[in-house]
């Protein structure tokens, strides 16, 4: 959509990838690598860095409300019977043998949203899920 709203032609794949890198350039986030427009190809990178980068840049926008109300919360969708007990908005991200979390995790004693950003590469899904969900899970219980 990003591409499609920039151009006067239909927008591929190709044209995808780079309205994404675009947008990150415009706001200083340089370390992901794009081969198509959504993220699900082996050749694609991103840093956990980066997307907090870009999670703060939501911060700041009009959109942020949008944004934060469309991912999955505990419970609903891909964090079905996971992060129970949390306030927690998060997108996963999963390949063989990679794994992602990112998204905002409510911090009671700061009485604030935290953005936070977990990838793992060359664990077992459920191994993973397990560690993503005890870092979210000591965010989220324990933050000072």
């Amino acid at each position: 959509m990003l591409a499609a709203q920039q151009g006067d032609t239909p927008a591929t794949f190709e044209d995808g990838a780079a309205a994404i890198r675009a947008f990150e350039k415009s706001h200083g986030v340089t370390t992901f690598e794009h081969h198509d427009g959504s993220g699900l190809s082996y050749e694609d990178r991103a840093t956990a860095g980066g997307i907090v980068r870009l999670l703060w840049v939501a911060e700041g926008s009009t959109w942020l409300s949008a944004l934060r109300l469309a991912l999955p919360r505990p419970g609903q969708g891909t964090l079905e019977g996971r992060l129970k007990g949390l306030r927690v908005r998060a997108k996963t991200g999963a390949l063989s043998y990679v794994s992602a979390l990112s998204g905002w995790v409510w911090l009671d004693q700061e009485g604030a949203w935290a953005e936070f950003s977990i990838i793992s590469h060359g664990l077992t899904k459920d191994r993973a899920i397990r560690i993503e969900d005890g870092i979210v899970g000591t965010l989220g219980r324990n933050a000072p």
